[in-house]
């Protein structure tokens, strides 16, 4: 039972690094699409809390995949390696979504998105998502490896 649920590891994980590639895709494409930047914000704003809101659910399985798979078997490198991976994504998640959206998106409503305070969280939430796909393609890699 836990080799077939390990199978799905590397499948979620690739599902969740498509997502976010194409989240950075989107977004470029409502800001490049729409003439207000005040409404390609608000859009976008949107998109970002369907995402987040996905994303923790996909953290959530990815995490109880990755302790399975840590389980089953010997601790190998690679087990290790995509546990901590898939570790360090779920933080990155639970940072972005608890932490920063919420500043982010008060800034936003309340029209201060020229200040150096919206640009300097919205950099850092850039960052951060940027870093996580990075981790998540490397615990999706990791993760396929056969170690049994």
């Amino acid at each position: 039972m836990r080799q077939r649920l390990s199978a799905f590891l590397p499948i979620i994980l690739g599902a969740w690094v498509g997502g976010l590639v194409t989240l950075f895709i989107g977004v470029q494409a409502i800001f490049a699409a729409t003439s207000s930047r005040e409404v390609a914000g608000l859009v976008a704003s949107s998109v970002f809390r369907r995402v987040e809101l996905a994303q923790l659910v996909v953290a959530g399985v990815s995490l109880l995949l990755a302790i399975v798979v840590l389980r089953s078997g010997s601790k190998s490198l690679y087990r290790r390696l995509a546990f901590g991976s898939v570790l360090t994504a779920v933080v990155l998640v639970c940072i972005g979504t608890f932490g920063l959206t919420p500043r982010i998106e008060h800034l936003r409503i309340a029209r201060e998105t020229a200040t150096d305070s919206f640009k300097s969280l919205h950099a850092t939430s850039m960052l951060i998502y940027v870093g996580q796909t990075i981790i998540l393609l490397i615990a999706c890699l990791v993760s396929a490896k056969r170690t049994d």
